[in-house]
């Protein structure tokens, strides 16, 4: 068989994918399957393939695939594979002392916490809405205060 006879074969097997592709994309948008419309229009366009960028040579850019892969090693090598600073900085440990709060969560506190939900989220596993918890902040941190202040002195969460 000739290369041109393969080539014409091929052509006209492409062609006729092409063919049926379009026809299915039309009966897809007849039928307003916006799915298949999709995966129509994306068969008959081809795939995306970003256009090649040169990557700068030492003396000049390259675009070949192999050369850029081969600079890229070279360059982090060089970038990774530094010798040590000879008299490197002398930086003084930081003070681990800081002041913290071991106090229980204030009802202050839980109602800033709550005011900071986001509307519109999703249920936790509580299964309580965003918006619930947000409609009467007051009675929302009066019913959690009890129960964190409880969680903070036990250091323990229930299971329930």
């Amino acid at each position: 068989r000739s290369k041109q006879a393969s080539d014409e074969e091929h052509w006209s097997r492409q062609a006729e994918i092409r063919g049926r592709t379009s026809k299915d994309g039309e009966k897809a948008a007849r039928e307003e399957s916006m799915k298949e419309l999709y995966d129509a229009v994306k068969k008959l366009a081809g795939g995306y393939s970003k256009p090649e960028r040169p990557v700068k040579d030492k003396d000049r850019p390259t675009t070949e695939v192999q050369q850029q892969r081969n600079r890229w090693v070279e360059y982090f090598e060089e970038l990774l594979n530094r010798p040590a600073p000879t008299n490197p900085p002398d930086i003084e440990a930081t003070h681990t002392d800081l002041p913290t709060d071991v106090n229980p969560p204030t009802t202050e506190e839980i109602r800033m916490a709550t005011r900071q939900i986001k509307r519109g989220k999703a249920a936790g596993p509580d299964n309580i809405p965003a918006v619930a918890l947000k409609s009467d902040i007051e009675v929302t941190t009066n019913m959690l205060h009890l129960p964190f202040k409880k969680i903070w002195e036990e250091e323990q969460v229930p299971m329930d």
